[in-house]
């Protein structure tokens, strides 16, 4: 069974083959994430995310969403969308979508918490060393206060549920 991201790289070299982009590049502009996604996507490094398939929704009307997000039907939609009005034919289909979109924006979630907490624990470090401290001191510090604050958001977590 072909993979999102299989099919993501398909749509990508069609569209190259049919002349409507010229390569990755452009591609990647045309849907408004950087070449370096792309490249990271092509070399399995990263997975597409929420923003991708948004952009490749908005940009590129005639792809099927449901065959790049689900492999059913046809790459290429034979007529447009189906209108609000019309709606969705197949709920589980949707609700599959809705699954999927919903996984990707958490794990989007997931890691900007990280970087926003990496990002407040260096900041702190840096408030809190002293003059003459040295670099190794100062790193020690950083690490130390992302430990912690991994701590209280694992403690934040659990009195929640």
């Amino acid at each position: 069974m072909e993979t999102l991201t299989k099919r993501l790289l398909i749509l990508c070299d069609y569209l190259v083959s049919i002349k409507r982009i010229k390569n990755d590049r452009e591609f990647a502009g045309i849907i408004g994430i950087t070449p370096g996604l792309i490249s990271d996507i092509r070399n399995g490094r990263k997975d597409p995310g929420l923003k991708v398939i948004q952009g490749i929704a908005k940009m590129f009307t005639e792809v099927n969403i449901y065959w790049l997000l689900l492999g059913s039907g046809e790459m290429i939609n034979a007529k447009t969308p189906p209108t609000e009005a019309e709606g969705v034919k197949n709920s589980d289909d949707l609700s599959e979508i809705k699954s999927l979109l919903f996984k990707i924006e958490s794990e989007q979630n997931k890691v900007l918490i990280n970087s926003q907490t990496i990002l407040q624990a260096v900041k702190k470090a840096d408030q809190t060393a002293q003059a003459g401290t040295t670099p190794e001191q100062r790193s020690a510090a950083a690490l130390e206060q992302i430990r912690k604050n991994r701590q209280e958001a694992a403690s934040g977590s659990k009195a929640k549920k």
